[in-house]
């Protein structure tokens, strides 16, 4: 499920400006502007809920 949600899914839809990474849970995004970070939490939940209801 996690591989799912992060890897397979969120890391496909995030902007192809960003550059981030991921260790295990974490999504790192580099040098973020809060805009960033506030919609990578929303597609974070939406893509969660979408494929698992959670």
């Amino acid at each position: 499920m996690e591989s799912e949600i992060w890897i397979h899914t969120l890391l496909k839809e995030l902007p192809e400006s960003l550059f981030y990474a991921t260790i295990h849970d974490p999504i790192m995004i580099f040098d973020p502007s809060i805009d960033d970070v506030i919609k990578t939490r929303n597609k974070i939940l939406e893509v969660g809920y979408r494929l698992h209801g959670i």
